[in-house]
Parts: structure tokens; C-alpha cells; sequence
């Protein structure tokens, strides 16, 4: 089951793409924001299996899916920074992490970019570019910051 976090993701983009008032998703993201892990995924689930029986592919879930991806690539480059900096003492050592971190994000930022191109296979492709781009700007700061430390 993936982390109450991702759930909720995927679940306000679900709402985020659908037709309903300003008023009904307000009241459905408080919801989101209220619900349990098995709720969420519950929920995910019914609207995915009925997206895909539409043939109509949820945004949330093509941006969960970059996430993921984009998770593990920055998740491979941090173990890899473990055994490679592990020799390195102090200052010396902040610099190979700092290295592989950025690498990481550039990884993930590849990842979602990547990704992003689906989009056009969503109800509102627009709407999911945003998306995108706003977890794309997320990680372009943080590499910005890492940089900068």
C-alpha cells in the first residue's frame, strides 16, 4: 500500500479533475485531508479501476507514478552515496554527499520531466502540466539549496 501522503496526492488530483463546483472539491479535499490510509486507498483505487474502464487516465496517477519513479532514482543515488562516501572524513565527506544529493534531484527532475508527457493522455493535460511543473519548481529548489549550502 503506498504512504498516506502519496494517497492523498493522488486522491486531490483526482478531485482537482473533476467537474465538480469550487464548493463540492473544498469540501472533498478537507475530506482527503481527514481520511485514513485504507480510506484513501479505497477511494484511489475505485477511481482509477473506473478511469481505466473509460480509458481515461488519471493525472493523479501518472504523477504518482513519476513521483515513485522519481523517489527511487533519488532513493538509488543515496545508497550508492553510503558506500561511496563512507571513507571520506568531514568536510570531505559533506561534498560527496552533497554530490550524489545532486545528482539525485537531477535524477528525479529527469524523472518527472519525463513523465510529464503523459499528461496528453488526461482529461485535462493542462492542469496535469501544472502539476508536474510545481513538483519539478519543488525540486529544482531544493537542488538550488543544496547548491547554495
Amino acid at each position: 500500500m503506498l504512504h498516506k501522503e502519496t494517497l492523498q496526492i493522488i486522491a486531490k488530483s483526482i478531485v482537482y479533475e473533476s467537474n465538480l463546483s469550487i464548493e463540492a472539491k473544498l469540501k472533498m479535499v478537507h475530506a482527503i485531508d481527514c481520511a485514513t490510509r485504507t480510506q484513501l486507498n479505497n477511494y484511489v483505487e475505485r477511481k482509477i479501476l473506473n478511469s481505466h474502464t473509460e480509458g481515461v487516465f488519471l493525472a493523479g496517477a501518472i504523477l504518482t507514478s513519476a513521483i515513485l519513479a522519481g523517489n527511487a532514482v533519488y532513493s538509488n543515488f543515496f545508497s550508492k552515496a553510503a558506500k561511496e562516501c563512507e571513507s571520506y572524513k568531514g568536510n570531505a565527506k559533506q561534498m560527496c554527499m552533497k554530490n550524489f544529493k545532486l545528482r539525485g534531484l537531477a535524477g528525479k527532475i529527469s524523472a518527472l520531466r519525463k513523465e510529464m508527457g503523459k499528461c496528453n493522455q488526461t482529461l485535462k493535460p493542462d492542469k496535469c502540466r501544472k502539476m508536474f511543473i510545481s513538483y519539478i519548481k519543488n525540486a529544482e529548489k531544493q537542488s538550488l539549496k543544496i547548491k547554495t549550502s
